[in-house]
């Protein structure tokens, strides 16, 4: 089903296909007199003439989606982060593990026939373990001929030229997170010794996007109640990075109880939201703006999963270590991945394929459950607003209305 937004203004109707990202303009009078059978034609047509970021409508089967937790270990100290409570020794053996997980991985390619591997790396911090992150690299090269993915997910302050350099060779994903500007970034992720990150995050942003162009980088911006007011300040100090191709920016608010210093509101959200939309279109910072909440998610998706660095398993990355949710360990589990599905009943909801009933972590977080997370309001209005900061329409006045 596609969604499609109509704004108009001085006898121009513009129109937006939510799904591909398509806009287009037609004459005021040209939109009234189509029919509703004539509608989609004309939106498959736009399709055609205008296509920007088409989503990836589900196809099960194709794609087998790893998230490898080399190790539990991490020199920061995140306020926030889910495995605070969890045992930080587990590390996985290149020699063992390895071996162990090639296998698994070729068992799974060879029962299901996919036709490409994504595999991402996390931690802790997953660079404590680079050399089994090296080692299964160089051996799945070696050994699949299908297209192979791999995207690290990574505090930012460990790298060497060394390791750069294997990253910029396998054409990693990297992901790094800000949490605030300067001042906040370095009260919340401060090493083990105190002392703040942010400098070396930057420094070795700089680097890798000046140096490694085979490097697709993505910054992410936490936002939560103690630091949503410097914000503005670190897209100012993240703007430069932004003329860089494989480079881009995106912001969401942290997944917390609501009784947590750091929980905000959705009300307060959407305020956030709308003043940062209007900073970053009057200091003309570009931003990924493709909103999904939950989405197809690890725990819903049957061909994925989450490898815990002590060999165990979970569908859901950021349950390691929850024993009520341990589906097995490697060697020990039969060839079907199971996933739940979509946790939403209502398939004819405009934004459905957006959330397919949410991230059920962010009911994990008050109750214990993976439950479904319906936001169809804040979808709706985000994405209502996003389309009006395309069309350089946006403005204070005519948004805070709706909040």
């Amino acid at each position: 089903m596609e969604t499609i937004y109509s704004f108009s203004t001085d006898d121009v109707v513009y129109l937006k296909n939510l799904y591909t990202g398509s806009i287009c303009e037609i004459d005021e009078e040209l939109f009234k007199k189509l029919s509703l059978k004539e509608f989609p034609y004309l939106i498959s047509e736009i399709d055609k003439q205008v296509p920007f970021i088409h989503s990836k409508r589900i196809v099960e089967g194709d794609e087998l989606s790893l998230y490898i937790v080399t190790t539990m270990s991490c020199n920061l100290t995140c306020s926030y982060c889910f495995e605070n409570d969890k045992d930080r020794k587990p590390s996985l053996s290149s020699e063992y593990d390895g071996k162990k997980i090639v296998n698994f991985i070729l068992d799974e390619l060879n029962f299901k026939k996919y036709k490409s591997l994504d595999i991402c790396f996390t931690g802790g911090e997953p660079l404590y373990n680079f050399q089994f992150i090296r080692n299964l690299c160089e051996t799945l090269d070696e050994k699949l001929a299908i297209p192979i993915s791999y995207t690290l997910i990574t505090n930012g302050t460990i790298f060497t030229n060394k390791i750069m350099s294997f990253l910029d060779c396998h054409n990693f994903a990297i992901q790094v997170s800000f949490d605030g500007d300067e001042h906040y970034h370095n009260l919340e992720r401060c090493n083990r010794l105190g002392k703040g990150t942010y400098h070396r995050i930057i420094n070795n942003l700089s680097v890798m996007l000046e140096k490694y162009k085979n490097l697709s980088i993505q910054a992410r911006v936490n936002i939560s109640k103690r630091n949503y007011i410097s914000i503005q300040k670190l897209f100012l100090d993240l703007k430069k990075y932004t003329e860089f191709e494989n480079f881009n920016l995106y912001f969401d608010f942290v997944a917390v109880p609501n009784d947590s210093i750091l929980y905000i509101d959705s009300e307060t959200k959407k305020k956030i939201c709308l003043d940062l939309l209007l900073f970053l279109s009057k200091e003309n910072i570009p931003y990924y703006h493709d909103l999904k909440i939950g989405g197809y998610c690890m725990f819903k998706n049957q061909d994925s999963l989450t490898i815990h660095a002590n060999g165990n398993l979970y569908k859901c990355y950021s349950l390691v270590g929850n024993e009520n949710y341990q589906l097995g360990s490697i060697g020990q589990v039969t060839n079907e991945l199971t996933g739940l599905g979509s946790m939403c009943p209502y398939k004819d909801c405009a934004y459905y394929e957006f959330c397919y009933g949410g991230c059920p972590f962010n009911t994990f977080v008050n109750n214990g459950k993976m439950e479904r997370d319906c936001q169809f309001d804040y979808l709706e209005w985000f994405h209502k607003i996003v389309f009006l900061d395309e069309l350089g329409l946006l403005t204070k006045e005519d948004v805070e209305g709706t909040i």
